[in-house]
């Protein structure tokens, strides 16, 4: 199926974009800004299964809408709201019930996002990241418990919660997942070992050593449990009298710290009686002084002149702003400390994450089916029939990034390359030459001089219809 028809509106920074005399070859061409790359986005995200981000929405615009025609009888239309993204599913006039699952048949495994250009223009452990990402790879959780029994491990499986894992997801990371378990369960034993074994020492150094002796095989365990049950009644019932009577004692002691209370209250009060008599009579006299002296202050005041003040506030207000800037240079100084700490951190990390990133298992490597024939990858080296991609022409490497792009393909026979122009003329041979051979529909960005968005395809140059994009803005 090839795109016969395409419609973007208030997608990224387009504003209204229409299309419909597509070719072999469609360049999208003109200046960086102009909306090359959004159109190959928007392609890419109507084919999208799932996933919702409403970043997509052009500035300013409550949604974004995306309409592709495929052969003239099936149409996807998809809807980008802030709240959700909708996909309508139209084929042969009949719409499609379950179109995420339409979609995941027609594009097989989201070729529509593998980039050949970039595959080619990629560093080592690049392309080998987005040869993994492009390949559909599935560890099952039944496939990791067959293996973990085969490995003489099957006792340990009722140890493993494998509950949490992510089976969907990527059989790299699915590994890693059981990896992570299985470390926290060990861990988790570990302690538990310890814990048992201080237990266990402490239980046996509690024990008191048993002796044999004639004493004890006469012993009469019956009358010697009679005898003491008859003293421990007596006992209890002389504890309960002396209980009670310590109640009492307790309820008499109460009873005259009650007393003594209220008669310390009473003196209290008495003597705060004859403070507040003596305080009230100093008051008044205090009253009539203030008022006094109010009166005269008030006189005083009217034939006062103010002085200026604002020379004296202007210096001490430049004296503020100077201890604010010493503040700010101190608090830069202790910053530039914090941050050589954190940069140290963030160097170890950046170290350890390394580590971790090249840990990946050859046997886990060794379950990957390759699209293409003889390929091979280990560490970062891709093989083809055991020559090192690398090693091989600029075009001969193009050739493969291309054929891996369409033996990831499903139904839909599209090409997505963005920077045709980055490529070196052999390689540009190279695509133009692989593409004549082959039914898929290219489209391809190339920076021109062009101040608007041109389509060129099979050779005929037409500007897009009402194409509206935010300046110097390239996605």
């Amino acid at each position: 199926m090839k795109i016969t028809k395409l419609t973007i509106s208030d997608f990224l920074g387009i504003g209204t974009f229409s299309y419909d005399r597509f070719g072999k070859f469609n360049r999208l061409k003109g200046k960086n800004g102009v909306g090359k790359s959004s159109v190959l986005k928007a392609i890419q995200e109507a084919f999208k299964e799932r996933g919702h981000d409403p970043e997509l929405i052009k500035i300013d615009s409550e949604c974004a809408e995306i309409m592709i025609e495929l052969d003239g009888q099936l149409e996807i239309s998809r809807k980008i709201t802030p709240e959700r993204n909708q996909i309508d599913i139209v084929h042969a006039g009949q719409p499609i019930t379950k179109p995420a699952a339409f979609l995941k048949k027609l594009i097989g495994n989201g070729h529509l996002v593998f980039d050949p250009v970039l595959f080619y223009l990629a560093d080592k452990r690049t392309r080998r990241d987005l040869l993994l990402q492009a390949v559909h790879f599935v560890l099952d959780r039944n496939y990791i418990e067959t293996e973990i029994e085969h490995k003489g491990f099957g006792d340990l499986l009722a140890e493993l919660d494998l509950s949490e894992i992510d089976w969907h997801g990527h059989g790299l990371l699915v590994f890693e997942q059981v990896k992570g378990v299985v470390y926290d369960r060990r861990g988790e034993a570990n302690h538990e070992v310890d814990i048992t074994k201080k237990a266990i020492e402490k239980d046996r150094s509690e024990i008191p050593e048993i002796v044999d002796s004639d004493k004890w095989q006469k012993f009469d365990l019956s009358k010697m449990t009679k005898e003491l049950a008859e003293k421990q009644n007596v006992v209890s019932a002389k504890s309960a009298k002396e209980k009670m009577l310590d109640r009492l004692r307790s309820d008499r002691d109460r009873i005259k710290q009650t007393i003594q209370g209220r008669d310390n209250e009473i003196k209290q009060l008495q003597e705060r009686l004859e403070m507040l008599i003596a305080t009230q009579a100093a008051s008044k006299a205090e009253l009539e002084q203030t008022i006094a002296a109010g009166k005269d202050l008030k006189e005083e005041i009217e034939n006062m002149q103010p002085p200026a003040t604002d020379e004296i506030e202007t210096e001490i207000a430049a004296y503020e702003q100077h201890q604010k800037a010493l503040h700010r240079l101190e608090d830069i100084e202790r910053r530039e400390k914090q941050l050589e700490a954190l940069e140290a951190t963030a160097d170890r990390l950046n170290q350890f994450f390394k580590l971790l990133d090249t840990g990946i298992k050859k046997e886990i490597l060794s379950n990957v089916e390759f699209p293409v024939e003889g390929l091979t990858v280990k560490e970062d080296i891709i093989r083809i029939d055991d020559i090192e991609l690398d090693k091989r022409s600029s075009g001969e490497q193009l050739v493969f990034s291309i054929r891996l792009a369409k033996q990831l393909a499903g139904d839909v026979k599209i090409l997505c390359v963005d920077g045709f122009e980055k490529l070196d003329d052999d390689a540009k041979s190279a695509l133009v030459n692989e593409a004549e051979k082959d039914e898929f529909e290219y489209f391809l960005t190339e920076v021109s001089n062009d101040r608007e968005l041109k389509i060129d395809s099979a050779g005929e140059t037409a500007p897009v219809v009402q194409l509206a994009m935010t300046p110097d803005e390239d996605f």
